[in-house]
């Protein structure tokens, strides 16, 4: 258990406050859209919930890119090998995690305590905004996994 309470401090460091900055506000946004009202049977929802919606998709994913190419980054130089190396990924896979599983669980919680009605005409636009905030951390990141994939594909 030690061992991965020092890899998800080594994970934080690797990452840097701004990811933290963003995982906090992506875990707050998707658990306010998972506790969003639900829209009526046959209503549609509108182009800005759909943007909301493929952005809360993406974010655990940017994140998730953003600290893998920190680590492939830092790795070159064999800095973690080995066992190190693997518990790193997990902590920081486990992060990501908790994305998926966190909001699943406070989403209907906020919902019964009313608190997801309180937020709901903001609620898009926080997503969208997160989703922002994420992408501007880590698209130099996104660039760096794009680019080591389509070099390893070229031989």
């Amino acid at each position: 258990m030690d061992a991965f309470v020092s890899a998800l401090g080594e994970a934080l460091a690797l990452v840097g406050p701004l990811w933290l900055a963003a995982w906090i506000g992506a875990l707050a946004v998707l658990s306010l859209e998972a506790g969003a009202p639900r829209p009526a049977p046959g209503q549609r929802r509108s182009a800005l919930a759909l943007a909301s919606l493929a952005a809360g998709l993406a974010l655990p994913f940017l994140l998730f890119v953003h600290g893998f190419s920190r680590f492939v980054l830092r790795n070159q130089d064999g800095v973690f090998v080995g066992a190190p190396a693997l518990t790193l990924l997990i902590a920081l896979a486990g992060l990501v995690g908790v994305l998926v599983i966190v909001p699943s669980l406070f989403g209907p919680l906020l919902r019964a305590l009313g608190l997801a009605w309180a937020f709901a005409p903001l609620t898009h636009w926080l997503t969208l905004a997160v989703f922002a905030f994420a992408l501007w951390i880590s698209w130099a990141d996104l660039f760096t996994v794009l680019d080591l994939f389509a070099s390893a594909r070229s031989g």
